[in-house]
């Protein structure tokens, strides 16, 4: 198995032999060997190979209409492992929350609107 190294192809079922990441474990001075005895005792289909792939920060997370917005890893450039899902998930919707809360009932696609500008600010600070 090479590890499809060089390439971007993403998906959810790119696993690694744990012998494949041990070749790669070998190269790294001052890598522990406790880490290398857990990753032997690893399952085969354990290990999976989530690609680094830059992608340029979407410019909007709302709908034309207003009505649907995207909020956790769907909206943010992170890999599923990371563990951000949950905090990112939690920021977007206090922040749609308060956007919501500020716009009350009479005008929802603005509030949307309004928090796809401010979540704009954040990123590109």
């Amino acid at each position: 198995m090479d590890g499809n190294r060089g390439n971007s192809n993403e998906s959810w079922s790119n696993w690694f032999e744990p012998e494949f990441v041990l070749q790669t474990t070998a190269t790294i001075d001052g890598w522990p060997e406790f880490a290398n005895r857990l990753i032997k005792e690893t399952k085969k289909d354990q290990i999976h190979n989530f690609k680094l792939v830059w992608r340029e920060p979407q410019l909007c997370w709302t709908s034309p209409g207003g009505r649907v917005v995207q909020i956790d890893n769907t909206a943010h450039i992170f890999f599923p492992s990371s563990g951000n899902g949950a905090a990112l998930g939690m920021e977007d919707a206090v922040s749609l929350a308060a956007c919501l809360q500020i716009a009350r009932k009479g005008d929802v696609p603005w509030s949307t609107r309004v928090r796809n500008k401010l979540k704009l600010v954040a990123v590109f600070e």
